[in-house]
């Protein structure tokens, strides 16, 4: 139970750290809903279970299959993973209107990821650590099990669903930007397969660092490709520029506002500046000046955005607790029956 439950906090800080670099500093124009993230999360996890199960208690497809690496890491590992973490994108994007600049393929595709991620690494760390715990136990040496917690945290905290997903999600972020998404659904899959596959057979070793760097800087420039064509972004540079034009009596003011509209969803966002264009076009720029700032101040609410943000990381925190505990519970159950 201890190696368990260390597996599930450990992991879950691990988790917590690539949601908030997703999600709380990627995503910069528009936030997503707390609400759709917290549900893709949910399910990828449901999910990532369900693909467990199916794969290693009914198929028997976990540990020596006989299979040759190619077929085992390319069919098994990457194409029944990734089909897992894009059907949860799938069944998510079919049923919201969220979606609707490139990056948001990439957030949604990545939290996916992550939940696949947090699930499996918790399965790594309970083989790599469970036997080191019972070598500990039986020794009376504590150093065994922390060390081998420390070599399989430090091995599993690389981000590689998040990477190789964020990647393929720049075939869909290009199909919204084109506004046929389902047509690059294909490649966007047949990429994550390819890049997942070679994860898992390329060597431990330099060549490995390697490929994890490469495949850092594409995702960085994928995001970056997603960023300079957020419709959001110009609409607030535009909009920024006409503020900029008001005799403000802080010449910071205006980004500080811009950058409280970016805690709003698309709609809002375009509310509150038509509202603030009125207000610039009718009255008087003193006047402008109080009215705009009161709407912007108004929609911003800074301690709001960091409310969000809490409740964001503590709800990831919460969820993957749960549902690995009552994954425990219902294996428990199980096994007594």
């Amino acid at each position: 139970m201890l190696v368990f439950t260390h597996a599930v906090l450990l992991n879950t800080v691990i988790a917590l750290a690539y949601v908030a670099a997703l999600v709380l500093v990627a995503d910069r124009y528009e936030r997503e809903p707390t609400r759709m993230l917290l549900r893709v999360y949910l399910v990828g996890i449901a999910a990532t279970m369900a693909l467990t199960w199916l794969k290693c208690d009914v198929l028997g497809l976990c540990g020596d299959t006989g299979l040759s690496p190619w077929v085992e890491q390319f069919v098994v590992a990457g194409l029944g993973e990734e089909t897992v973490k894009f059907g949860v994108f799938v069944w998510f994007a079919r049923r919201s209107r969220d979606l609707d600049e490139p990056l948001d393929a990439m957030v949604y595709l990545g939290m996916a990821a992550l939940a696949f991620a947090f699930h499996e690494n918790v399965g790594y760390f309970m083989a790599y650590a469970g036997d080191a715990a019972k070598l500990s136990q039986i020794s009376g040496d504590g150093s065994l099990y922390r060390a081998a917690v420390g070599d399989v945290t430090v091995a599993r905290a690389m981000p590689g669903h998040l990477l190789f997903d964020t990647i393929a999600a720049w075939w869909l972020a290009l199909g919204l930007r084109r506004g046929h998404m389902w047509r690059y659904l294909a490649p966007a899959l047949v990429t994550a397969v390819v890049l997942h596959a070679a994860w898992n057979l390329i060597p431990w070793g330099v060549p490995f660092l390697m490929y994890v760097a490469l495949l850092l800087v594409a995702s960085i420039v994928a995001v970056g490709w997603a960023h300079r064509r957020s419709p959001h972004r110009q609409r607030q540079e535009k909009f920024l520029v006409s503020l900029q034009a008001l005799p403000w009596p802080d010449a910071t003011v205006p980004r500080r506002l811009v950058a409280g509209l970016r805690t709003l969803d698309g709609p809002r966002q375009a509310q509150i500046m038509a509202e603030a264009e009125m207000a610039m076009s009718e009255g008087a720029q003193d006047d402008a000046v109080t009215t705009v700032e009161l709407l912007l101040s108004a929609a911003a609410r800074p301690l709001g955005r960091v409310a969000r943000a809490l409740a964001l990381l503590g709800a990831v925190v919460g969820l993957s607790i749960l549902a690995e505990f009552t994954l425990l519970a219902w294996l428990a159950m199980l096994a007594g029956m």
